[in-house]
């Protein structure tokens, strides 16, 4: 699917949403409307950010269907989503702006979420440049690695990678 057509059918779906779902919906700011903007490529992977009448949030589509659960743009760290919708496939988003009940226009949550388009492009490139080194890992280490938790006895370095947040040792 093209970058074009990719975001045509993001805007038909949370459009699509926005009427069947949050019309009228107390938590939907009704003075604004579903726009995409930005669509481009980072390296390899579409990204675009959504303005919603609910959340402004960055949508990210890697090919291989790999992104951590974690971005930092800008020097703040975002958890990441992952999602699949029909008609528009397998999906990464990032709440850019969770709460929008403030914006008294469409013109103010656009330069806002523009603002934010640059930081979230790097942050895609950076991980999409790294390389995933685990092999054949034992079946615990891959559950505790899929679920996010680091191995106890593996020194944590501060100044590692600052996309990931540091995570408290498990309870054995």
């Amino acid at each position: 699917m093209s970058l074009e057509a990719l975001a045509q059918s993001v805007a038909g779906y949370f459009e699509g949403l926005a009427r069947g779902v949050f019309d009228g919906d107390p938590a939907s700011n009704q003075n604004l409307t579903v726009e995409v903007l930005g669509a481009t490529l980072a390296l390899d992977t579409p990204v675009m950010i959504v303005i919603t009448p609910w959340t402004v949030m960055g949508m990210v589509f890697p090919p291989d269907g790999l992104l951590p659960t974690g971005l930092r743009i800008d020097h703040r760290h975002y958890p990441v989503l992952a999602n699949e919708v029909d008609g528009i496939g397998q999906y990464h988003s990032v709440l850019l702006i969770p709460d929008v009940s403030d914006y008294r226009d469409q013109s103010a949550v656009r330069d806002d979420a523009f603002a934010l388009l640059p930081g979230l492009l790097r942050a895609v490139e950076r991980r999409r440049n790294e390389k995933v080194g685990v092999v054949d890992p034992d079946r615990r280490t891959l559950v505790r690695g899929l679920a996010g938790h680091r191995d106890p006895d593996t020194p944590v370095n501060p100044f590692g990678d600052p996309d990931e947040l540091p995570l408290p040792k498990p309870y054995d």
